[in-house]
């Protein structure tokens, strides 16, 4: 059995989006907003995101209710696109009383699992890896082929550390070949953080057919 046989033969534990939840200060925050609004006017809190390629922004504000429907229901009506609400599953919208405004960040969980082999670490993420266009949802790269998917950001950032001999990509799972089990000492937090900080900044689901993969960046 080969190295990638080993990878794929390990289970993966299934995760289950959930949708964009809404902190107690969130919600108490935009019932206050919408009650003091003029009279006559039906108001929703609505978010809007701008997706770049390697950061996203985002607004949000008051405007008139017009009915729109949401794929989920919310404690508080919200507006935003079907993109934007699909993008925030496994989000929470807080707001900050002392700073005056909302904060909006994922909620992100890596689990580090040991493999029966040494030199390879397996990461789980709570998050859906390819998008449900993909005609494949499982890539193998290894330092000598990655230079096809340099483009793709997240393969470039894990390829950057010299530590770093192969991937297996899964639908949430990325597993690590390390060129030594003293590399994996040193360095399981290092590729931790790295998963972490791009699922953070943008974590933008990467689309797979055939051996063409690429990074979806939402529609505005």
């Amino acid at each position: 059995m080969g190295l990638f046989d080993k990878i794929k033969s390990l289970v993966t534990k299934k995760w289950v989006p959930i949708p964009l939840q809404l902190h107690d200060s969130a919600i108490q925050k935009i019932n206050s907003q919408i009650s003091s609004r003029p009279p006559g006017i039906k108001s929703v809190f609505q978010i809007k995101l701008v997706f770049l390629a390697e950061k996203i922004n985002y607004q949000v504000g008051f405007t008139e209710d017009t009915g729109v429907s949401t794929l989920f229901k919310y404690p508080v009506p919200i507006l935003f696109s079907k993109n934007e609400e699909l993008f925030l599953h496994n989000y929470t919208l807080e707001f900050d009383e002392k700073a005056g405004m909302f904060l909006l960040f994922p909620d992100i969980n890596i689990e580090t699992e040991s493999t029966p082999s040494p030199t390879i670490l397996k990461f789980s993420i709570n998050k859906d890896i390819f998008s449900n266009k993909s005609t494949k949802k499982e890539l193998a790269i290894d330092r000598n082929s990655f230079i096809s998917f340099e483009n793709v950001l997240l393969i470039k950032r894990l390829f950057k550390k010299s530590f770093v001999e192969s991937i297996y990509i899964t639908e949430r799972c990325i597993s690590v070949e390390f060129n030594s089990k003293d590399e994996i000492l040193k360095n399981e937090e290092e590729i931790a953080d790295t998963i972490l900080k791009y699922y953070t900044d943008i974590g933008y689901e990467l689309e797979l057919n055939n051996t063409e993969l690429r990074t979806i960046i939402p529609e505005n």
